[in-house]
């Protein structure tokens, strides 16, 4: 990361795992945000989205305009295809437009031999391990109420929690933003 870059942060267990956002802020270079940051008993810090919206709406927001943008992805292809799945568009959203470096980090459980077996991994693994981890890890006891957090499968529900609302595919770049997505594939099982 340059000195003075404004780097976001996805909610990423990968990053996590990687423990990116401490290592970023003891080097002390650079303003890093996460909008989803939570405190010590797993609330956000920045308010809950309906609680405070101005403030954690605003955050959201300001991710496009960051110099560097981190997260973590659902799957990639043996082809390349990167996928990803969000239930409000604001991890999905930023990888696509926005930033001016996005930086995606992936464990080698992330690879798939194609888009079909991408959002196999996405139904049968991700969204039921993700909704868990919003019901244990941020208290979101609404999520509960999801088919996938009883049956541990996607069902294409139309509930109004659901976290699968948003599909990217990152395919290709133009050549004019063809510096802009940087891949960071690691030799071990990390995320979800």
């Amino acid at each position: 990361m340059a000195d003075g870059a404004t780097v976001f942060r996805a909610d990423s267990v990968t990053l996590d795992q990687l423990e990116v956002v401490p290592a970023l802020r003891a080097r002390g270079n650079n303003r890093v945000m996460w909008p989803q940051e939570k405190d010590g008993n797993g609330r956000n810090i920045h308010g809950e989205y309906e609680a405070n919206g101005d403030l954690y709406a605003r955050l959201q927001r300001e991710v496009f305009s960051a110099d560097v943008y981190l997260t973590g992805a659902n799957a990639v292809t043996m082809d390349g295809k990167i996928v990803s799945t969000d239930g409000g568009g604001n991890r999905v959203a930023p990888m696509i437009f926005g930033p001016g470096k996005v930086v995606i980090a992936m464990g080698v459980n992330k690879i798939v031999r194609n888009l079909d077996a991408a959002f196999d991994r996405i139904r049968e693994f991700c969204a039921p391990v993700n909704v868990k981890r919003h019901l244990d890890m941020h208290h979101r006891s609404g999520y509960g109420e999801l088919p996938c957090a009883s049956s541990g499968v996607c069902t294409d529900c139309d509930h109004p929690r659901r976290i699968c609302n948003y599909t990217g595919i990152l395919e290709g770049a133009l050549p004019r933003f063809s510096e802009r997505i940087n891949v960071i594939l690691i030799g071990e099982e990390l995320g979800m």
